[in-house]
């Protein structure tokens, strides 16, 4: 008994294709909420967010 087809996969988790030059071969990924931001930007909003509350 054959399960779901790799199309079926990305259909049913709401995939989009990747193609990033790193890799030789397609990516799928869930499609992104908007830019991510790395840890220390966000380190530094949480800082900024705090010392104003405080203020």
């Amino acid at each position: 008994m054959a399960g779901p087809s790799f199309e079926e996969w990305i259909s049913h988790l709401g995939l989009q294709q990747i193609n990033d030059p790193q890799f030789d071969k397609p990516i799928y990924r869930k499609t992104s909420f908007g830019e991510l931001e790395l840890s220390a930007e966000i380190e530094k909003k949480i800082s900024t967010s705090l010392r104003n509350t405080r203020d």
